[in-house]
């Protein structure tokens, strides 16, 4: 953490805001939040692998890129139990508007 020019206590941080957030997505309810973690772990991760890029150490961009991949994976496999209604599962298609009359 020191080399990539973070204070050490970022670790404490991180830490607490990682078990929390696998604890969220762990336990069957609280849709919301669990969305918060899965972005949170997202940003987390994305941040990692963007650090240690910028610090010109590509085999280290790796182990967060992959952990990255497992966590957008499991976030687009959740079972239909944990979706956050009004989040689609899956992409949404708009309708055909182009016959529409104006003022529809």
């Amino acid at each position: 953490m020191t080399s990539l020019g973070y204070p050490v206590y970022l670790l404490a941080i991180l830490g607490v805001a990682k078990v929390l957030g696998a604890i969220v997505i762990v336990i069957p309810r609280l849709l919301r939040l669990k969305e918060w973690a899965y972005a949170g772990i997202a940003f987390e991760l994305s941040g990692a692998a963007a650090s240690q890029m910028i610090a010109s150490r590509a085999s280290d961009v790796l182990a967060p890129a992959m952990l990255l991949g497992v966590a957008l994976v499991s976030w687009a496999l959740r079972p239909d139990s944990r979706v956050l209604a009004g989040i689609p599962s899956s992409p949404v298609v708009a309708p055909d508007v182009s016959n529409a009359p104006l003022g529809e």
